[in-house]
């Protein structure tokens, strides 16, 4: 038995034959870890965009299953930087902000920042969301590669065109801000 955790060893089984289960290895994200660590909220970014279903968002709303990463660090007017934008094949915004455990802003602060995020998209047009989008870094966290705008990221697995997600996209952040819709 481990001496981690009082449940023993966690393996990851990916079939049931003989030799396909590794033992998976504890990550520590301790509070006192230095901010320069190899799991901090930068890794937490990408992992949410190559991986966006790792957030139960379906568990939360039914509206946000399926979401599909558009970039990371959207810079928003009034300053500061939005961690990753989502959205839904019908064209909903998601908005994520990361917080570590050991960043004590996570309680307090990231609420209002939020907040805010949602406040400040939900006045931008479609256009403008998209030149914000042509700023932020892209889908693998370098700037090399652009990132690909709304339509052309949700009309990879969606039947919805130009022309409906832009009105649909600015009218539902409008409404969805305040988590109503």
């Amino acid at each position: 038995m481990s001496k981690d955790t009082q449940y023993g060893c966690t393996l990851f089984i990916d079939d049931f034959t003989v030799g396909a289960s590794k033992q998976m290895k504890r990550i520590s994200f301790s509070k006192n870890a230095p901010e320069g660590a190899a799991y901090d909220e930068a890794w937490l970014q990408r992992l949410i965009m190559s991986h966006p279903r790792v957030l139960p968002v379906d568990q939360i709303e039914r509206a946000f299953e399926d979401p599909i990463p558009i970039c990371m660090e959207l810079p928003k007017t009034s300053g500061g930087y939005l961690d990753n934008l989502l959205v839904t094949p019908r064209g909903d915004l998601a908005l994520i902000e990361c917080k570590l455990w050991r960043n004590p802003e996570a309680r307090r602060e990231v609420v209002g920042q939020i907040i805010d995020y949602a406040k400040d998209l939900s006045a931008w047009t479609y256009e403008k969301l998209q030149e914000a989008i042509s700023r932020a870094k892209s889908l693998d966290g370098l700037n090399g590669v652009k990132p690909r705008g709304l339509y052309e990221s949700v009309a990879a697995g969606s039947e919805n065109d130009q022309r409906s997600l832009a009105p649909t996209t600015s009218r539902r952040s409008r409404v969805q801000r305040l988590g109503i819709a």
